[in-house]
């Protein structure tokens, strides 16, 4: 990940040596450069960072954003955003779709114990139990307890 610097202003970002050579069609440039080729051109790394820290990926939105120079390095920034109505919407609903996936996972793993040939101990009935009302659990979806499977 690099990022386009001219007289110490952002230019773009990201930028790669790909869009160096499309933006210089009439330069030859080797296959691979270093750091220090790259450098003359304008093309400094950018070092990751973590997204800050509290953040809710359920009510808040995080964006890469124009990476800032300290201490010499250029460094990765966050732009932390709150999600509209609409996106905490979709995405409670895509979690709880998730969850429903896993319980289905779960409960179609130990089907073969239900069968009409088979009898279903009480520990597998509850288990089988727990993971259907998995969604009337408080804090659901957002805070799931799943069973546990017994041996």
């Amino acid at each position: 990940m690099y990022v386009k610097v001219e007289d110490g202003v952002v230019e773009a970002f990201p930028y790669g040596q790909r869009e160096l050579k499309r933006d210089n069609p009439h330069t030859s440039f080797p296959r691979a450069m270093s750091d220090a080729e790259l450098a003359e051109h304008g093309l400094y790394p950018v070092s990751p960072r973590e997204i800050p820290q509290p953040f809710d990926p359920l009510t808040q939105n995080a964006e890469v954003i124009n990476p800032v120079l300290e201490a010499g390095v250029w460094v990765q920034t966050w732009s932390i955003t709150a999600a509209s109505s609409s996106e905490i919407e979709q995405r409670t609903a895509d979690l709880i779709q998730s969850l429903e996936g896993q319980r289905n996972q779960y409960l179609s793993e130990t089907d073969w114990m239900a069968l009409s040939d088979n009898t279903l101990t009480p520990e597998w009935a509850s288990y089988r139990q727990a993971l259907r009302d998995i969604a009337s659990q408080g804090g659901f979806p957002f805070s799931v307890t799943w069973p546990t499977k017994p041996e």
